[in-house]
């Protein structure tokens, strides 16, 4: 995978590339995953390599752009979005609109997990506000997003050691 932004694009313009060996990847699988991360998918170019051994390979190239107003640095977030589509495609997280976190907040699709395990935790005991409404509140308020996740590693990281205690 390859996020980028070429030089000539747009500010909230930028490209992501999927190499895959064996069948191409069907639109309709990738579009909900990259929509869920942020990014409205505005084209999609798929290029068929066929190797020596007869077998095929594609290159996925999608031209993105971002859902909405927010704004990034595309080196800063490179890794967090590959690893967060990786972990998508594979079925390692969620496919909801939890991961738009990663782009809005700059959070690692370990540190989304900690807020959907809070929000689902919220339902079990109980609470009346929808998976739907929680995701609305933190991806509206990335700031408090990434605050709680800060939050949480502080108090449960046990790498802090005695520095949880402090008030």
């Amino acid at each position: 995978m390859n996020l980028y932004r070429p030089i000539e694009a747009e500010p909230r313009a930028f490209r992501f590339k999927v190499y895959r060996a064996g069948d191409p990847i069907a639109l309709s699988r990738s579009l909900p995953m990259l929509e869920h991360l942020g990014v409205r998918v505005d084209e999609e170019r798929p290029y068929r390599i066929q190797t020596q051994d007869a077998t095929h390979a594609w290159v996925h190239d999608f031209g993105l752009e971002l859902a909405d107003d927010t704004e990034f640095d595309i080196e800063r977030v490179k890794g967090l979005f590959e690893d967060a589509f990786d972990r998508i495609w594979t079925g390692r997280i969620e496919n909801d609109d939890f991961n738009r976190l990663v782009l809005r907040a700059h959070l690692s699709a370990r540190e989304v997990t900690i807020l959907r395990a809070y929000a689902k935790y919220l339902r079990q005991v109980g609470s009346t506000f929808s998976d739907a409404y929680i995701e609305r509140a933190l991806t509206g308020n990335p700031a408090i997003a990434r605050q709680l996740v800060e939050l949480f590693l502080l108090r449960f990281d046990p790498a802090t050691g005695d520095t949880r205690d402090v008030q």
